[in-house]
């Protein structure tokens, strides 16, 4: 008899870029990709809890603050795929996993989720353009205005006079896809605001959650 709560999607399957993941109630944990940590301090940031993820590439992060039913912060962290989960759960499992000296606790999230095909692309953009472009506060008002976002960081790589070159990193991939297909759509344009985004370059940049 199948079981009524199975998956309505089967394991591995890509999600289109307006979801956040799949997932189910009642299947087999020991596929799942998503953990649920507890014990962060009140005043915890999702940045920084991610800067303290390695070893598992990130498919999407959210912080739940501090409120009337917990004194806590908790998090709720997909990886990429289940053998980046192993890799963090064996980090914690050697005491590598801390947060201004305290070690939060790690479980297994009771909604599983599904490991996904590799790829290179993952939640961080590389941006290269003109500054008039490309800057944080500039970038931010773009973004703001064709969807909802979290910045986990951007970090300014080089600048000069007329360019910068930057990496912007969300919490989640369909953010970024959601921006890769902003820029996509900006350089189609016509007049100046075409011209000036076809002077834009977007790649794709490995998770920094995912390095060892």
């Amino acid at each position: 008899m199948a079981n009524p709560g199975a998956s309505f999607l089967p394991p591995g399957y890509v999600a289109a870029p307006r979801y956040v993941t799949y997932f189910d109630l009642y299947s087999d944990t020991s596929q799942n990709t998503s953990i649920f940590i507890t014990g962060l301090p009140f005043d915890c940031t999702v940045s920084e809890v991610l800067s303290k993820i390695r070893g598992g590439k990130i498919w999407y992060a959210n912080l739940i603050p501090v409120n009337s039913s917990h004194n806590h912060s908790a998090a709720k962290i997909t990886f990429w795929d289940r053998n980046g989960l192993m890799r963090f759960m064996y980090n914690v499992s050697q005491g590598r996993f801390y947060i201004r000296g305290v070690v939060p606790r790690v479980m297994m999230d009771k909604y599983v989720t599904y490991s996904h095909q590799p790829s290179n692309e993952s939640r961080v953009l590389h941006i290269t353009g003109p500054n008039s472009v490309v800057s944080e506060s500039m970038l931010n008002w773009y973004f703001r205005e064709h969807s909802k976002y979290t910045v986990d960081y951007v970090w300014i790589i080089e600048k000069d006079e007329q360019n910068t070159s930057l990496e912007f990193a969300f919490c989640a991939y369909h953010q970024a896809q959601s921006a890769m297909q902003f820029f996509e759509n900006s350089k189609t344009k016509e007049g100046s605001i075409g011209e000036i985004f076809r002077q834009v370059t977007v790649g794709w940049v490995q998770d920094p959650c995912s390095s060892e």
